[in-house]
């Protein structure tokens, strides 16, 4: 006879969406890094400085580890298991906008300001759905 194990509660839509997120997050983390060691030269040469370089780097690792740190947390079932993706969330999109207003020439800087203000937006918003629900309750049992 098996021994009858709890169930972990089955994640929302809204977890797995941010979970996926967090994934495309850290994905590209590692892909700014790469991109930059393997362009490192065409960088330089294209005007951008060592610290600049360096910044690139230092930003995509912070992205990756921080995204990873988020997606980690959601699987915790402590206090932790929001922090940590709220956390990582608001990092984020912190970082981006250091890096925008920061490392971006002035004419780079306008234009996609909008689209990127709704992505935020709605990064948050499925934040708050996923704090709100993070799994589904089972109240009426197995379904038909």
């Amino acid at each position: 006879m098996r021994k009858a194990y709890p169930r972990r509660p089955q994640d929302s839509v809204w977890a797995g969406l941010a979970g996926v997120v967090l994934l495309f997050s850290m994905a590209a983390g590692v892909l700014r890094v790469y991109g930059t060691m393997v362009n490192w030269q065409v960088f330089l040469d294209g005007g951008l400085t060592q610290a600049s370089l360096n910044l690139l780097v230092g930003l995509g690792t912070f992205q990756a580890l921080i995204s990873l740190m988020g997606l980690a947390g959601m699987r915790m079932s402590t206090a932790a298991g929001k922090l940590l993706p709220w956390a990582a969330v608001i990092l984020n999109i912190l970082a981006y906008w250091i890096e925008r207003l920061g490392l971006w020439a002035k004419e780079q800087r306008g234009g996609n300001i909008l689209f990127m203000i709704g992505a935020h937006l709605l990064w948050v918003a499925l934040m708050v759905a996923f704090t709100i629900k993070p799994t589904v309750k089972e109240e009426h049992g197995q379904g038909d």
